[in-house]
């Protein structure tokens, strides 16, 4: 009979998914303040980055299926927060831009997470971020994991 060597809730990607969870319930009030979700805030904030992007680019950028990025850039459409368009060279493809509306509100969004982000980390004193940044990264690298985009 097995007998894992680790408490379940320990194993790697649990701890993963679990750091994962805390970081985000950490800034889900800044989100809840200007009415947005995590994923709505990784689509909006990945558009504010680019000119446009089209919906596979988008869904590459946020890592999220096509079906999320479908349904989110319909809310975020319908907010105006984001615009779409017929790409020039494939008419069947759509792209995303930014709206001046989306442009203000990640002007007042990203500034909040990041307060969010510094008030955490000075409360997290014993804990050397770069070094958990830079270690996180090597895994992802040595397990063959999704790049970060544009790098």
């Amino acid at each position: 009979m097995w007998k894992p060597d680790r408490h379940r809730f320990q194993a790697l990607p649990v701890l993963f998914l679990r750091a994962r969870e805390a970081a985000v319930q950490n800034v889900r009030p800044v989100f809840r303040k200007y009415g947005l979700t995590e994923q709505r805030w990784r689509v909006l904030r990945a558009i504010y980055d680019t000119d446009t992007l089209s919906a596979s680019e988008l869904a590459e950028e946020v890592f999220l299926s096509m079906t999320s990025i479908s349904r989110i850039t319909k809310q975020l459409g319908a907010d105006e927060l984001i615009a779409r368009s017929s790409d020039r060279s494939d008419r069947r493809s759509i792209r995303f831009s930014i709206t001046r509306k989306g442009r203000d509100l990640c002007s007042v969004v990203g500034p909040a997470l990041e307060q969010r982000h510094r008030d955490t980390l000075r409360e997290l004193d014993n804990i050397d971020i770069d070094e958990v940044e830079k270690t996180l990264n090597a895994l992802i690298r040595e397990l063959g994991g999704l790049a970060i985009p544009g790098s």
